[in-house]
């Protein structure tokens, strides 16, 4: 397994898929062994209009309670994506 880009408390596991504009990555902390999904999305060259609305998907995810939608932990950025970690598998 991988470690995950800026982040070395998660391993990769395996790519669940790819949109236009990042990849869901099923990760596995290694503190806990516990399953994630971490989203990526590409940020490099975005304008500033796409990376307020990634923002405010992430604010938004964060205050979703519902058995339909997996929980969301957090989110964080690097120089070239931003990252929502989101919902135990």
């Amino acid at each position: 397994m991988d470690i995950y880009p800026n982040k070395p408390e998660y391993k990769i596991i395996k790519k669940l898929g790819q949109g236009a504009f990042g990849a869901a990555y099923k990760v596995m902390k290694i503190e806990d062994n516990r399953i994630y999904v971490i989203k990526r999305i590409e940020i490099k060259n975005a304008q500033k209009n796409v990376l307020e609305s990634i923002k405010k998907e992430a604010q938004i995810l964060s205050k979703i309670k519902s058995e339909h939608v997996e929980k969301y932990y957090d989110s964080f950025q690097d120089r070239n994506s931003f990252n929502n970690n989101n919902g135990i598998l």
